[in-house]
């Protein structure tokens, strides 16, 4: 059993920032959350944390309703080197519009309209973090897509979606599944599938006896208790773990994306 690892992977893409910056470029990062939510406070500080290590500007914004977050919003959008991060939830009525307010050239997360339009017309230079993530890393390991089965299970907007359609750009057959499809025809799925990704953020949808031992997992997960949408090992050929698979790649993937809406490749 191969065990997909994060960390190296996030290295060769801080090799590449670093060059970048030392190059001269440099982005601004204008954090706006909702410190109520820990998941939003977790991501602006992870954000906080690499941004800072590589000696990118890092301003932080609290809010509390939908008027100071278009207040913060307003602000950051000043700034020509900014990178604006919605860290959700808000907690707010028409997070959805924010988001949509957000300048798309500043939109790292490619959450914005027109940067998921471009994604789903095939850039796929316009992945979301954790969908970038995904590719990295079956790309370090050489696990191919191309004319396989892979099974997606989540359809969000900022994980699920974004990687059905790195999938289909990469010549995979996909299916996605979600929350409206019975366990059971998931449970069918799994059979027919070569790698299943699982962003779901549900627990065990799946059993560790409906796993096939060529298989590959990558789990997107991540929950209160340190583990991922499984909390067992299944015995197949390849897997993500949680903590230290796509989670150490993820926030890296974010800064890269700041840095190419800025300067392109």
């Amino acid at each position: 059993m191969i065990e997909l690892r994060g960390k190296p992977v996030k290295d060769r893409i801080i090799e590449k920032l670093n060059k970048r910056i030392l190059s001269g470029q440099k982005v601004n990062f204008k954090l706006i959350y909702n410190p109520k939510f820990s998941e939003a406070l977790a991501y602006a500080n992870q954000i906080d944390k690499l941004a800072s290590k590589l000696n990118q500007s890092v301003e932080r914004f609290e809010i509390s309703n939908f008027s100071e977050a278009v207040k913060a919003l307003n602000t950051s959008k000043n700034d020509p080197l900014a990178n604006i991060c919605i860290c959700r939830p808000l907690g707010v009525l028409d997070e959805d519009k924010l988001i949509s307010s957000v300048p798309s050239n500043m939109d790292g997360d490619m959450l914005t309209p027109l940067n998921r339009g471009k994604l789903a017309s095939g850039e796929i230079q316009y992945l979301t973090s954790t969908a970038q993530a995904v590719r990295l890393i079956l790309s370090y390991y050489q696990i191919e897509l191309k004319g396989k089965n892979v099974l997606v299970l989540g359809r969000s907007n900022s994980v699920g979606l974004p990687i059905s359609l790195m999938c289909l750009i990469s010549s995979a057959c996909i299916t996605t599944v979600h929350s409206q499809v019975p366990v059971e025809k998931i449970k069918q799925q799994v059979k027919l599938a070569d790698v299943i990704i699982s962003a779901t953020g549900a627990r065990n949808i799946i059993s560790k006896d409906d796993f096939k031992s060529h298989q590959v997992l990558i789990d997107c997960g991540y929950h209160d208790d340190g583990k991922g949408d499984f909390d067992f090992i299944p015995n197949i050929y390849a897997y993500t773990p949680v903590p230290g698979g796509i989670g150490p790649i993820t926030i890296s993937c974010l800064i890269e994306n700041a840095f190419f809406l800025k300067y392109g490749e």
